[in-house]
């Protein structure tokens, strides 16, 4: 875990399910060490995703919450680029479990932005406005207004054939604006198919239901999307926790009746496993996260449940990366790649980074592992896509609290 010489330290902020706090961790990039810096429980319980503005001034964080208070969302100013930590400003309330955040913008973000949401166990889903930064910390402007739109919705033919234990109700699992700003994607893990919303530009925060889904096939689960713009035209990945796939769409834009209201179609070209082709999936295992790379060559998804590897001197099971090459033009746009241990169990989420050990040091990959209780950080090799050795770690033994399900660099 050798690191370069000495350089401007970096901060580190993480959601932890099952401690309830959100801490801020310094990292020195000279000793490949982390330093807690704050622990806040402002948003226990369920801290568990995060949104931080593009400046990196203003970081949103949802509260799972209680059957008997509901969810919220808070919203925290960041201090001198994380110097100075975290500082509470307010919060509003959400639909019970919130576990995605994303926003659009209002007139390119010079009004501010519209933040929505997604509320696995309430069945919801919300939106809000937020200011521009500059408003917030001159205190013209509440960090956070709503929520202006919210639904719930119900499974009209009940739980789901293949699994009913999980798909007992509808599970919206994230939130996802799409490149144009102009919908939003709602993928509902228990009723397989993905909810979509077109945004309402004449009023801010309003939704406008489009008529339309994108169904998945029974069992799926869809907990994930990201949307990839190539020269190709436009993609969509979608990850599925309860199979184990990956479904790969063309995305058609469009314009409809008078004023010309634009549309968004989307069309199946692939589905494949998150698994290497063989490999007997464990029982358990439930997909997470997925990440394209910057410039577009890689997809990564984590595995929860795959435990087919061992690590470190005692041999400790660990879960799973698995990498994807990207041909955005071919009929099948993704192969397989590579298998790779995550560093622990329960990997939930991740985010791929540059130069965390200095300028120029390269390519890196941060996850928070729930299961095992800890932040591990990969060097990632650009050009073949390998997620190489592991060049820092944060435990419990460090501040961290239990069960860290979402990581935020500043």
């Amino acid at each position: 875990m050798a690191a370069p010489s000495v350089t401007t330290d970096r901060h580190i902020i993480t959601g932890t399910y099952d401690s309830g706090v959100v801490t801020v961790h310094s990292f020195s990039p000279s000793t490949g060490k982390f330093t807690l810096s704050q622990t806040l429980a402002k948003s226990s319980p369920g801290p568990s995703w995060q949104y931080i503005t593009p400046d990196k001034k203003i970081l949103y964080s949802v509260s799972e919450g209680t059957e008997a208070n509901g969810g919220a969302i808070d919203a925290y100013a960041v201090k001198d680029e994380g110097r100075g930590g975290l500082e509470w400003l307010t919060r509003v309330p959400a639909v019970l479990e919130p576990v995605s955040l994303d926003v659009a913008a209002i007139n390119g973000g010079k009004d501010g932005y519209v933040l929505v949401s997604a509320s696995y166990t309430g069945h919801g889903i919300n939106t809000y406005t937020i200011p521009p930064t500059a408003d917030v910390l001159a205190s013209s402007a509440p960090a956070i207004k709503g929520p202006i739109y919210s639904k719930t919705y119900t499974l009209p033919n009940g739980p789901g054939p293949v699994n009913p234990e999980r798909q007992d109700s509808s599970h919206p699992h994230q939130a996802l604006v799409d490149p144009t700003q102009a919908f939003v994607l709602f993928p509902d893990l228990g009723a397989d198919l993905v909810m979509i919303y077109r945004l309402d530009i004449s009023t801010p925060g309003n939704l406008l239901e489009t008529g339309s889904s994108i169904p998945t096939p029974a069992g799926f689960g869809p907990r994930h999307a990201v949307f990839h713009v190539t020269t190709e035209g436009p993609l969509l990945y979608l990850i599925g926790e309860l199979s184990n796939e990956l479904i790969v769409y063309d995305v058609e834009y469009g314009y409809h009746g008078t004023g010309g209201q634009p549309t968004i179609a989307f069309h199946q070209k692939q589905i494949l496993s998150v698994y290497p082709e063989g490999f007997s999936i464990p029982e358990g295992s439930t997909a997470a996260e997925l990440v394209i790379s910057d410039d577009g060559k890689f997809l990564y998804t984590s595995n929860r449940g795959d435990k087919s590897f061992k690590i470190g001197a005692d041999a400790q099971p660990s879960d799973s990366f698995s990498v994807f090459s990207i041909t955005p033009g071919s009929t099948t746009p993704l192969a397989y790649l590579y298998h790779s241990p995550c560093g622990g169990i329960g990997p939930r989420h991740f985010t791929l980074n540059k130069d965390l050990l200095g300028p120029d040091s390269g390519d890196f990959i941060t996850v928070s592992n729930q299961g095992s209780s800890n932040v591990v950080i990969f060097k990632r090799d650009a050009d073949s896509g390998k997620i190489l050795d592991s060049v820092a770690e944060i435990k419990t033994e460090q501040g961290l609290g239990a069960g860290p399900t979402c990581v935020t660099w500043i």
